[in-house]
Formats: C-alpha cells, structure tokens, sequence
C-alpha cells in the first residue's frame, strides 16, 4: 500500500483578551500637607474627562491604577519610583514594602471569584461557667455587614424556636471583630455540668436581609483548682473556613485579596482597622469584598521592638470585567492510496477527494455593571468542516469515556496554583448567566426538586434550566418566591441505593459506569423508637469520601457506625453498641445503561410561594 498526502493549508489563531470597564485617564495626584487621621476613600464614580468624584476625604486622590494590564487577569504594579507622598503619608501603588527590609504586602483584585465568607469561633477551647468569652468573627463582606447577633440556643430546643440569648451589635460597636458573652449570661443559662450549648452568628444589612452560619455546639465545664480556661491555638485557621449555612444578603463588587510575606520582626498588621495574625512562617492573608471604586488602605505596622508607624495602600476595584480566549483551526488536504485499501474505506481521507478539517473553540467570562456575570464554552471538537455544527445541543457520549482515559490525577505545581473546571458539561456547547439569587444555565446541572416527601426529583442532567428567586424573603430567612424550570433528554438512568451503618468506610452501588459528578450522598439518621428522620447530613467528595465512578465503589473518609448521635447536620458521636439512633447511607446517582432505551424529552417546572411568613405553596 502507498498513501501520498498533499497538505493545501493549514491554519489556526487563538485570542486572549482582558477589557477593563474602567474609563479612567487621569495620571494626576494631589497632594496635601494636612496631617488628620486618614481613613479608606472611595472614587465612587470616574468621569470620562478623568474629573474624580470622592466619598469620605477630600484631600487625597489616588493616582491611576495599572493593576489591571491587557494581557493578564490581574497584575501587581510596584513603581517605587513613583510613590506618592502626602506630606508625611505614604501611598503605595498596588504593593509596599515595610521599612528595614522587614517583609512586603500586595494586593490582587479578582473580579471573578465573588465568594461570601462568614464564621464564628470562641476563643477558648475550655471554657468555664464563670468565666466569660469571646467569640471571634471573620467575614469578607463587612462593607455589606449592618449588625451581628450572637445566638446561643439549648441543645435540648431541636426547633430553634426560642434562643437563650441574642447579642446583637452594631458595626461600629464591634471590637478587634469580637462579640463577647459575659460570665452572667452563662449563669443566667444555669446549665449542667457538662452539658451542651449551640450558638450561631446571624448578621444583617441595612435591608434587613439576614445571613447564618451553621450551628455549632460549646460545652461549659467546671475548671477545678489550678487550672485556667485554654485559648484556641488553631482559631485563625479554622476561622478562614467558610460557615455559611444562610445567604440572603446581596454583595457586588470585587474580592480584594492582600497578602503579606517575610513579615518574622513584626508583631501585628491592622489593615483598614483589621487587625490581621501573622503566621509563624511571617505571613498573612487578608479578603474583602469591595464595591467598585479606588481606595486607599491604611496599614498600621507593630514591630517586634515596640515601633509603630502606618502607610498606605491603594487599590482599585473595577466595575466591569471580560475576558475571553479562542482557538480556530482549519486543516485542508488530500491523501491519495493506492494498493490494498480495503481497511481505509470508512475514512473519509483516503477516498482521493480533498477534505476540510476544521474546530472552533472558545471560553468567555464576563462580568457587567449590573452584577451580571456570564460564562460561555464552546468546542466543535475535530471534525469534517461540512459536520462542524452538526448535532450541536446534544450530549457527546465520549466525553463519559474520557474521564476513564485521564483518570484521577492529582496535578501538583510546585506552588500554591489549584486547577479549577469553569464549566461543567457533556456537550459541546455551556452557557450560564447569574444575577443575584437567579441563574440560567445550558450544560450539566442538579434539577433540585427536593424538600417535599412525594414530589422529590432530584436528577443530573444535561440539558437547560431556569431557577428564578425573589430577593425579598420572609422574616425567617426563606425566599418569598422560587421557580424553577428545566428541560433535557436524560440518556442515562437515575438510581437510588441504601446501606445500612456497618462500621465499615467501603460501600459499592448496584451499578458501574456512574456519570462523572451525579452522586449525591447522605447520611440519614432515623429515631431508634419511632423511625422518624430526625437528621439528614450531606456529605462532600473529597472531604468526606471518594467515588471511583468506573466500578461504582464509595469510600468513605470515617467509618459509619450503625448507631450515632447527631445534632443538627453535625454527628457528635458514634456507637458500636446496638443502642442509639440509626444511620442510613443513601445515594443518588446517574449511570449509563448498556442500551438507552428511553430517548424522549423531560420537561419540569416547579413553583413555591410563601404567603405571609407562616404559609407556603407548591406548584409542580
């Protein structure tokens, strides 16, 4: 056989675009020798011609940000050159370093990643019936933050119905981010030896839309003589974690991300009034959240020694931002064979004729004034031009199988960079739009029928779905409205699977060949008198199990007894005894039968409205 091949040409191009939505032009700085305590100031607006409108002091205008260059998504600019002195007051350009070569603080703005983060920890990890506490908050939302209120519930008041206690404070009443619980609440709880107390931390905007973390249980002890109540080492780690178990409060804006490094000789950094721990490798890490503008952040600097001094960082937050990258390829050619070509027949390449090859591919993400943020996706993949497009809103069945030829990898860098899929679908096209508490999408998604005993429908899919909420919500925190709206040509089989606490970690499904991220697992905890559900426990690959999708095996991280103690969606204790309440593990998941069946379309719509605060409607 000899095969000839005559390339006619080939070609290909790939964009990677960032526009800024910022009509700034002003390179300008003014200055003054007034010498007054200088606080955060915001641009709230900038003008075309570069005339700048300020909020809060008026004698300082931020030069123009550089941050944001056109090649990057986001850059750091030092220019120490041009570091702006106010009369004694230095303000530096995205990133400064401290005196005596003592270490160095950035800051990065990402205009994508627009995560709230909310928690509350106490102080101490023993702590006493006569003693008070402190409750330590962390949050990256605080310019949205109005009021907090610390709850503290019994763990006997399964309704949350009436709290012991609410501390609520004002935002300009909150200390060093404390709310401290005094030793004469504790005794007015007159609680047992031993026994447990739940507290949460609601906070509020000036709305009054309302967020809540999850519950929490603190156990108050008699401390005998000699020994004293221990702080919480580990507090500034656990409190980067995130606690929200309640989101209502809107927040738009960018994340504001500064970080600090070879800081050994000082003691502590306040930023913006902040006080922010350095670790013991001399590091730090400080997020907000913060609406679009220019603003300059005052950093107070303790030095081991005693010295103090303060200096100032400028960071601009945009109101817009895009990017977007694509890839176009086009291959044109002619393959001639001649010989035995028996076996080249179904190829469309060796007929003789010449053949065009082409893809498209591209992947945007926007954000807009308006708090819209899109992302789209789309990849032709390889293919005879003239079939391009051919197709184009169905489920690609080889990307089930690609999974199984990359397998699971655990990519490591060198550095602290994470690989993160932006976009989760089967086919060739992926579109979601979200604003607000409302999101569209076309690609993979959870329909998300649940809270209802008969008319649950909780499937992955692929296909398209609406899911319109209100903003407005009842005084218990439920949205007033809901309605969701999904349509998809399913191609692969829903299944339901329970087992039994066993003290075992492996469990396996009825199936194999699950659908790639379709499992949701939970562990269900009924009452050992009367078999009600008293407590259901989502639980999270990766932390709390792993799944091999291929052979339908689940590990889970801890073993699962068939006797435990829980409270409110925490397991606090298990048993290998036959005595307690029972624990159930149940999954649902998708798989791929060996002959699909059922090909029509699945439509759902689902509608919930609460009349007043006290009364709902379902609409299926």
């Amino acid at each position: 056989m000899k095969i000839k091949n005559i390339l006619f040409s080939s070609a290909s191009f790939v964009i990677n675009t960032i526009a800024n939505g910022s009509n700034t032009t002003s390179d300008s700085v003014e200055t003054s020798g007034n010498q007054e305590e200088l606080k955060p100031i915001t641009i709230e607006s900038v003008e075309s011609d570069g005339e700048s409108k300020l909020k809060g002091k008026e004698n300082l205008l931020d030069p123009l940000d550089k941050g944001m260059q056109i090649n990057r998504r986001t850059d750091v600019i030092y220019n120490g050159e041009k570091t702006v002195k106010t009369g004694t007051r230095i303000v530096n350009d995205g990133k400064m370093e401290l005196r005596k070569g003592m270490g160095a603080l950035w800051a990065v703005v990402d205009p994508i990643q627009i995560n709230k983060t909310l928690n509350m920890l106490p102080d101490k990890d023993k702590v006493s019936r006569v003693d008070g506490i402190d409750f330590k908050i962390n949050t990256n939302y605080k310019e949205r933050i109005d009021r907090y209120e610390l709850r503290i519930f019994s763990s006997r008041d399964r309704d949350l119905v009436k709290p012991l206690t609410v501390i609520s404070v004002n935002k300009d009443e909150l200390k060093d981010d404390k709310i401290h619980l005094s030793s004469l609440d504790i005794l007015n709880f007159n609680v047992g030896i031993d026994e447990k107390l739940v507290y949460q931390l609601r906070v509020y905007d000036n709305e009054n839309r309302y967020d809540e973390t999850h519950l929490k249980g603190i156990n108050f002890t008699d401390i005998v003589d000699g020994e004293e109540s221990k702080e919480n080492t580990k507090i500034n780690d656990e409190l980067m974690e995130n606690d929200l178990a309640l989101s209502n409060i809107k927040v738009r804006g960018n994340k504001v991300r500064i970080r600090g490094v070879d800081l050994n000789l000082v003691k502590e950094i306040k930023i913006a009034g902040n006080a922010i721990p350095v670790d013991e490798n001399g590091n730090i890490g400080y997020e907000q959240i913060l609406p679009s503008g220019r603003y300059v952040l005052d950093v107070e600097v303790t030095e081991l020694s005693g010295e103090k001094y303060t200096e100032y960082l400028k960071v601009s937050v945009q109101d817009q931002y895009h990017f977007g990258m694509g890839l176009a390829d086009l291959v044109i050619g002619q393959i001639k064979a001649s010989g035995n070509t028996e076996l080249l027949k179904q190829n469309y390449h060796y007929d003789g004729d010449v053949w065009a090859d082409g893809r498209l591919a591209f992947y945007t993400k926007s954000r807009f004034k308006s708090g819209l943020l899109l992302t789209t996706q789309m990849d032709t993949e390889q293919k005879e031009l003239k079939n391009l497009f051919r197709d184009f809103n169905e489920r690609n069945p080889e990307s089930i199988i690609d999974r199984q030829k990359k397998g699971d990898k655990y990519l490591t860098y060198g550095d602290d960079s994470v690989l993160i899929r932006d976009v989760d679908t089967q086919g060739k096209f992926y579109l979601r739009a979200d604003i607000d508490k409302t999101s569209a999408v076309w690609g993979n998604y959870e329909t998300g029928f649940t809270g209802t005993k008969y008319a649950e429908y909780n499937r992955s899919l692929y296909g398209a779905k609406i899911d319109l909420n209100t903003n407005k919500i009842t005084k218990y925190g439920d949205t007033v409205g809901t309605l969701k709206l999904i349509g998809a040509e399913p191609e692969t089989v829903y299944a339901h699977n329970e087992f039994k606490g066993t003290g075992g970690s492996l469990y396996y499904l009825n199936h194999t060949d699950i659908v790639t991220g379709s499992e949701k697992i939970w562990i269900e905890v009924l009452d050992e008198l009367s078999g009600r559900v008293v407590d259901k426990i989502a639980l999270t690959e990766g932390k709390d199990y792993e799944i091999n999708y291929f052979q339908g095996r689940v590990m889970l991280a801890k073993p699962l007894s068939n006797a435990i103690e829980t409270y409110n969606n925490k397991i606090l204790k298990t048993t290998s005894s036959s005595k307690g309440n029972e624990a159930l593990l149940k999954v649902d998941y998708e798989y791929i039968p060996d002959n699909i069946l059922d090909t029509d379309m699945t439509y759902g719509a689902r509608g919930k409205l609460w009349l007043g605060d006290h009364v709902q409607g379902y609409v299926n």
